[in-house]
């Protein structure tokens, strides 16, 4: 079924932030005639007030939410390690036992009993009645959610949303499932081939009222301002070994094994991290430095790392994802660092896209913590693009010397 007929039922299944501004659009000014409703499944305190500000929109005919009604295994040390209540022990390691004995299950019914515990906001959960699926992930709902409507309704079309970086070099919805359509801001940048599942997503325009006042409801985001001549460091999504892992060898050999190398991983990327700040504030010449904490940024040293040091502030809009920045500010004129964020690009989907901007990329600098070789390429075929000037420094040394031969400059003389 052509989803622009009017018997078409379209679900939206967001599991990051970015995703639903993504939605909003889509929904707003691609198919804003269609039967929709919306699942977003970012665990976060705010979900419920999220929801609620959905709500209002109006937009959606649903709005439903992920909730699960028990902390599992992984859950019960991210409570610990941030000092909030949480269950016992044993129950987390029961709960785990069951959440994966459900989540592995074949058949529909067990998938279908899966989401009617954890998604709450539908009076009866009926994926059947879906003709087109909109996501990008692999978590346990959208994962479940494809599966069962796959299932259900043979005829239901898998679409998907952009999400970051990984939209470009990966042509699946979730898991090993190719999708029947794909939906990008920047079709010619795709790493994978190039076909008619491909549509472009038309750019934004930042003087749509009805549409930044839609979002920042959304997002319950109020600043605008100009972000000019500023230097803004964008914090990646990482944190420090969790106090357990330190604590119990054992745990971290065993049970935890593949917990603790991805935080020796992630360890060793905040070092790095930390260290390509500390070099921006040391050459920042007067300049303002502004922080852009990721959406899921978790570690409780942000205020150590970031605070309490002359010029540097932390953007406010935590929440947010940083095209919502971009939507309401004039961000122009600036010195943009990063590790490997695709945020970067945030710019480049609205209309009139001459940011006079300078990015400097430090993806190189992580290759052997990470192996993010297609994230590294599409970051590249994105700085070739028209307007757009970017610094890939090869080594700590270069960034540094970059930084310390251009710190008496302007942006727009950076070249």
């Amino acid at each position: 079924m052509d989803i622009n007929d009017n018997r078409a039922r379209i679900l939206f299944v967001c599991s990051t932030k970015l995703l639903l501004f993504n939605a909003l659009h889509v929904r707003m000014h691609m198919f804003p005639n269609a039967k929709a409703d919306i699942i977003f499944d970012f665990s976060r305190p705010e979900t419920v007030a999220c929801a609620e500000r959905i709500s209002q929109t109006k937009l959606f005919d649903n709005v439903a939410f992920r909730s699960p009604p028990y902390v599992d295994f992984k859950e019960y040390f991210s409570l610990v390690r941030n000092n909030q209540p949480a269950p016992s022990l044993f129950t987390a390691i029961k709960n785990t036992v069951n959440k994966y004995g459900k989540t592995g299950h074949r058949n529909a019914d067990s998938r279908e009993q899966y989401l009617e515990q954890q998604i709450h906001g539908y009076e009866k959960l009926d994926i059947s009645r879906y003709t087109h699926i909109f996501g990008y992930g692999n978590t346990d709902t959208i994962r479940n959610i494809v599966s069962l409507a796959k299932e259900k309704n043979k005829t239901c079309k898998m679409c998907v949303l952009e999400e970051g970086i990984g939209s470009y070099f990966r042509e699946y919805i979730c898991n090993d499932i190719k999708p029947d359509s794909i939906f990008l801001y920047s079709p010619n940048m795709v790493l994978y081939e190039y076909d008619e599942r491909i549509t472009k997503i038309p750019p934004i325009d930042k003087n749509d009222k009805e549409f930044i006042d839609c979002v920042n409801l959304v997002f319950n985001h109020r600043d605008k301002e100009k972000v000019e001549n500023k230097i803004i460091f964008f914090d990646d999504h990482a944190s420090d070994m969790p106090g357990y892992l330190k604590i119990s060898k054992l745990l971290s050999k065993t049970l935890l094994r593949n917990s603790y190398k991805k935080h020796v991983r992630e360890m060793r990327f905040l070092q790095l991290q930390r260290e390509a700040f500390e070099l921006l504030c040391k050459y920042r010449n007067n300049r303002e430095v502004i922080v852009k904490l990721h959406p899921t940024t978790k570690r409780n040293t942000i205020e150590e790392e970031y605070l309490n040091r002359p010029g540097v502030s932390v953007l406010e809009a935590a929440f947010a994802p940083w095209e919502v920045v971009c939507l309401n500010n004039d961000v122009h004129n600036n010195i943009i660092v990063t590790m490997m964020s695709a945020a970067v690009k945030g710019n480049s989907i609205f209309t009139g896209y001459t940011d006079n901007n300078v990015y400097i990329v430090l993806v190189d600098l992580v290759s052997d913590i990470y192996d993010n070789e297609k994230g590294s390429a599409l970051l590249k075929k994105w700085s070739e693009q028209e307007n757009i000037h970017v610094i890939f420094p090869q080594d700590i040394g270069e960034y540094e010397e970059y930084l310390k031969s251009n710190n008496s400059k302007m942006t727009d003389n950076w070249r």
